[in-house]
């Protein structure tokens, strides 16, 4: 159920021509008062930068929030409703920063009464974000100025979910449910996932590698529906670096178990990533409540796709080895980056396949018996 949130936000606005804000008339409807809107007449340089000189307004909630849909009361003065908003782009960040598009979207014109009760607007399914960004693309016919009443932004009630994931790696396991920690203090105390394709800004950070430690991970929160090939239909809520133990559970970098603020009750896909093993995604939709479980190691079929896991010789399914290059692609350009580095010593490197701290051609063994396997959809960047 979501929530109406409207006294959190706090509006930032450019070198706008601002009207003061006059008192709604009934309760969830605007008037069709001047006053009772913000009018901009002037562009100004956007927070985003390749937004341009533009009208736009900027909300800052003060703290991130899992957004859902929005109830929109666009420009209604009476003789100006042509001031309102008509095609806008909407942005998102967690920083005021970076940005995020959601889209672009056409806003409904309004009427110019004085009981006018606005429109069900953009939908951010969940995303979190403290900033939200409108800029104004067109308005319904003014060329100088545009103008918007006010938007509610709807936020859902959270829970936060401990995450309890088992996944193994087919490079270093052994038997019997374990895995191997050769590389030891060759992992970098602090995550390593913050270079491209993953571009993960998190500050994880070891204050000594455990003994148990095989290496770090990635742990990718996800909405929507997953697709099998072309584009990704889920998408990423938020994401964390954890740390893999030998046994194939997953903690933080403290030894806790994975925390997440999520939406109560919502489903959500986790994708687990690896520098050199192919990705994987949970086979179905896990509801948030307080624990989550799931165990990528009791059959291949958990995770999405066909043979996107591997059985070993004690029928326990791994994540497979020799995905080098992060392509979403067991193949040739995996092994021509194994080719490249074949013989080094005491590395902590991609194409270390089997994680023993050595490039050599027990590597190539790793990618030879999976070259030629697909990812899914769902694995892209």
């Amino acid at each position: 159920m979501l929530t109406k949130v409207t006294d959190i936000l706090t509006i930032i606005l450019g070198l706008f021509v601002v009207q003061n804000m006059a008192a709604q008339c009934l309760t969830d409807g605007h008037s069709n008062v001047g006053g009772d809107a913000w009018i901009s007449c002037q562009t100004s340089p956007n927070p985003n930068a390749v937004r341009g000189s533009s009208h736009w307004i900027h909300y800052d909630f003060g703290a991130p929030y899992f957004l859902g849909d929005t109830q929109i009361w666009n420009g209604n003065e009476i003789g100006e409703t042509d001031r309102g908003i008509k095609d806008v782009v909407i942005d998102y960040s967690m920083d005021g920063t970076t940005w995020t598009e959601l889209g672009t979207f056409q806003f409904d014109q309004a009427p110019g009464t004085n009981d006018y009760l606005g429109f069900t607007g953009s939908n951010f399914n969940g995303i979190t974000a403290q900033y939200v960004l409108l800029t104004v693309l067109t308005t319904w016919g003014d060329n100088y100025c545009a103008s918007l009443a006010e938007i509610k932004f709807n936020i859902a009630p959270t829970v936060k979910a401990t995450l309890d994931l088992n996944v193994f790696l087919e490079g270093p396991y052994d038997t019997n449910g374990t895995m191997t920690t050769f590389l030891g203090n060759l992992i970098p105390l602090t995550q390593p996932y913050n270079v491209a394709p993953y571009n993960y800004a998190g500050n994880e950070t070891l204050p000594s590698v455990p003994s148990d430690m095989v290496d770090w991970v990635l742990v990718e929160v996800r909405s929507g529906t997953p697709n099998l090939s072309g584009s990704r239909g889920t998408f990423t809520i938020t994401t964390k670096a954890g740390v893999l133990h030998v046994d194939g559970s997953i903690t933080d970098q403290f030894g806790s178990p994975l925390q997440f603020d999520l939406i109560e009750n919502d489903e959500y896909y986790f994708c687990i990533r690896h520098r050199n093993h192919l990705d994987v995604l949970t086979a179905n939709a896990l509801t948030a409540t307080s624990n989550i479980s799931f165990d990528f190691t009791a059959n291949v079929n958990q995770a999405f796709g066909t043979q996107q896991l591997k059985l070993s010789t004690d029928n326990k399914a791994m994540m497979l080895a020799g995905e080098f290059n992060q392509d979403g692609t067991i193949q040739t350009t995996d092994y021509d980056q194994w080719k490249e580095t074949p013989a080094v010593l005491s590395t902590y490197n991609q194409a270390d396949g089997n994680l023993d701290g050595t490039v050599q051609v027990t590597d190539y063994d790793q990618w030879h018996p999976n070259r030629s396997k697909l990812g899914i959809a769902e694995i892209g960047f």
